[in-house]
């Protein structure tokens, strides 16, 4: 089996068979509080995805970052990465939807531990996606042409990330993952696409941090 179909299969697993494994262990743990739990099957799922990263991409990501320096793409794409964010939030308002599903997640466990929460979702988060759907599905795709390799990916990042059936959340990372696919194929490089990724996210939380507070 190739290192592609493990990732993905090891994806598939820890986003919907162990959590669920893990969320019923921890229910019956009476110390354990609803946030807690929220929090630890969070880090759990993460830890678990980096290690296997780690371990299958470790190689090709130290080669890519070793081609050249890559500050400057990664702020710029980075804030290109935020700017689409606030158009596709309000777009998102056009269909007068409640905070997404997937925000009020990270909201939670924002309040509940903001050190976690960047280490998670400003990280880990970033780079396992980044691989699993720009690195992989797009690089799987690129032979039958390169718009329809970033509209397969970006349209199974929107549904993935769909905590319920929500236009407005599709909308929300399905414009993202378009941005974020131009910027893999222009650049050929998932380390700027990683950077530009975890700049958009550790911006995203330091903003709640500073609103929630």
């Amino acid at each position: 089996m190739s290192k592609n179909k493990k990732l993905l299969l090891i994806y598939v697993f820890t986003l919907t068979i162990f959590p669920l494994i893990l969320s019923g262990i921890l229910n019956v743990i009476p110390v354990i509080t609803e946030e807690r739990g929220l929090v630890f099957v969070n880090l759990s799922v993460y830890a678990i995805l980096m290690l296997s990263i780690c371990r299958l991409y470790g190689k090709e990501i130290k080669e890519d970052l070793k081609k050249e320096k890559i500050a400057g793409q990664v702020i710029k794409y980075g804030m290109g990465c935020w700017l689409v964010g606030i158009v596709t939030a309000r777009i998102a308002d056009l269909f007068a939807a409640e905070t997404a599903g997937n925000q009020q997640i990270v909201d939670e466990i924002v309040v509940s531990d903001w050190i976690l929460s960047m280490m998670i979702f400003g990280l880990f988060g970033p780079i396992v996606e980044e691989i699993i759907f720009r690195y992989i599905i797009m690089g799987k795709i690129y032979t039958y042409g390169k718009v329809r390799a970033i509209l397969v990916s970006s349209v199974l990042f929107g549904i993935l990330h769909m905590s319920r059936i929500s236009m407005a959340e599709f909308l929300i990372y399905f414009i993202s993952g378009i941005y974020l696919g131009v910027v893999y194929d222009k650049t050929k490089r998932i380390s700027v696409c990683i950077g530009a990724h975890c700049f958009h996210n550790l911006i995203s939380i330091l903003l709640s941090v500073l609103l929630l507070n």
